[in-house]
């Protein structure tokens, strides 16, 4: 068995070292980094700061795999969104859309797969049929839920 536990305390290192030197899309620089790193991101280009926004994406990535096979669907779906706030990616949204399957979030599996396609339509990883897994899914959860509420209030009334 790999030691996912050793590669996550690995990828929260890189997260550590990399933070100050990106900002999150969308997001502000963490004020209380900003002043530490102020001469840092002034002495890095636009080249290097795409790689650190690259590999601070890529870490969250990993991480959010390492949770998946660990059995932490939580934390495999914060670090899915969290590697896609950094960059939009199909395998971000691909993680994104497993962790909440697993979780039963199906509209959030099915948004994820959506996303995922849409980035690259011709969709050469056939994400489309992990799509119509969570759309069964959920169709089959929908249709239990009814189900349950019909008998209950059937014979609740």
């Amino acid at each position: 068995m790999k030691d996912y536990k050793k590669a996550i305390s690995k990828y929260v290192r890189i997260q550590l070292y990399i933070k100050p030197l990106v900002k999150q899309e969308g997001g502000e620089a963490d004020p209380t980094v900003a002043m530490m790193t102020s001469l840092k991101k002034s002495t890095l280009s636009q080249e290097e700061t795409d790689s650190c926004t690259d590999l601070m994406s890529t870490a969250f990535l990993n991480s959010a795999i390492c949770h998946h096979m660990l059995g932490n669907l939580e934390k495999a779906k914060e670090s899915a969104s969290k590697s896609l706030s950094y960059k939009k990616t199909i395998k971000g949204y691909y993680r994104l859309g497993q962790a909440c399957k697993a979780l039963t979030d199906y509209d959030g599996a099915i948004a994820a797969y959506k996303q995922a396609i849409f980035l690259d339509t011709e969709d050469p990883n056939d994400i489309q049929t992990e799509l119509s897994r969570a759309e069964g899914l959920k169709r089959k959860k929908d249709k239990e839920a009814d189900a349950k509420l019909s008998g209950f209030l059937k014979n609740g009334l």
